[in-house]
């Protein structure tokens, strides 16, 4: 999961006279990829991290346990590729301790945190965060990634929404082909795979993987047999979990929307919407294809929209401002309206969850 404060994703009323102002906005978002000034205390690069021996005690045990990740994921070909696209850009590595969270990409530091208690764990949330760096490349991330006061949003909030759910659904699918991938290269990993079928929320995903890959009739490795399982893997990642590991994400960035909603009152105008349709786009990325397209697939396609019910009387305490494809520039958040919405559930909802990556 990405992390790092944004500004402010919420769109005022703009008339039809004042369109073609908006059209010529500037647009910021995602955070740039060479800022000048990233704070990344206590990180290294993979240049660094590459050269150190995980034997050697006089570094420190985060930093070698990162070294002898990175060794491993280079066995994969995703995993060579996510590698080169951190170096590329000039991604550190930090590690994590005991009580934090499992690991976050800071794509305006340009920082990606990990825990190093477990190699498996580390392998994949390197790849996890791995694939939320190339997102950010690409130029895709969630609405809590960066944006420049004073300029348009790439998307409305309703379309941030959706587009949480792929990035999030596109990170895990990527990660498990490096898992995948790395275990099927040398046996000494089959563990690193076959230890997520005990996972309440990557084992669905990595069964599904596995019979989609196997099923192909290609070689394991082959990308086609690849892309097979990134595809099942992809289409489970709304159902697992429970509660469903989807509607955390949902919960989490809902919360800080509204969170928002009652700061500020200067419009913050979004230039596009993100459909179902253009999911492809993230899909493909780094892939000779993409591996998961809406074409043939109503259900998966539903799923990645299953917020809309359980939050409609929350879009409507706002307004109903989180509106369909087409209506980015008459979209309005009522901050007295969320204000008011926010006192009369004061001490009835829970905390919203926080997912593990």
């Amino acid at each position: 999961m990405s992390n790092t404060i944004a500004s402010i994703p919420f769109v005022k009323p703009i008339r039809d006279d004042a369109a073609t102002a908006v059209d010529d906005m500037r647009v910021t978002g995602p955070a740039p990829l060479d800022a000048d000034d990233p704070d990344r205390k206590n990180t290294r690069p993979l240049s660094f991290l590459r050269g150190i021996d995980p034997q050697d005690t006089s570094h420190k045990p985060f930093n070698r346990r990162f070294s002898e990740a990175i060794s491993i994921m280079s066995l994969s070909k995703r995993g060579r590729r996510l590698l080169k696209a951190l170096e590329d850009h000039d991604i550190h590595l930090g590690g994590l301790g005991p009580g934090q969270s499992y690991g976050f990409y800071l794509a305006y530091d340009r920082a990606l945190f990990a825990q190093t208690r477990d190699l498996a764990e580390t392998l994949r949330v390197i790849s996890h965060e791995g694939r939320h760096a190339e997102q950010t490349i690409a130029g895709f991330s969630t609405v809590t990634e960066y944006h420049e006061p004073g300029t348009a949003l790439p998307y409305d909030t309703r379309s941030y929404l959706r587009l949480n759910r792929v990035l999030e659904a596109d990170a895990d699918a990527t990660a498990l082909a490096v898992l995948w991938e790395v275990s099927q290269a040398d046996d000494q990993y089959d563990s690193y795979w076959t230890d997520l079928y005990q996972d309440p929320h990557f084992g669905p995903m990595a069964k599904r993987f596995m019979t989609a890959a196997l099923d192909s009739g290609y070689d394991p490795l082959d990308d086609r047999s690849v892309r097979a399982g990134m595809q099942a893997a992809f289409q489970t990642w709304p159902t697992v979990g429970q509660p469903l590991r989807s509607e955390g994400y949902d919960d989490h960035l809902m919360a800080w929307l509204e969170s928002q909603a009652i700061k500020w009152d200067k419009p913050v105008p979004a230039h596009d919407t993100f459909e179902v349709t253009d999911v492809a786009k993230i899909t493909a990325i780094g892939e000779a294809q993409a591996y998961w397209t809406p074409k043939g697939d109503p259900a998966t396609a539903h799923a990645l929209d299953q917020f809309e019910d359980r939050f409609r009387e929350r879009f409507a305490a706002m307004g109903q401002q989180l509106l369909p494809a087409g209506k980015a520039r008459s979209l309005a958040i009522d901050a007295d309206a969320v204000q008011a919405w926010q006192a009369n559930r004061r001490g009835q909802a829970a905390s919203p969850a926080i997912p593990r990556l």
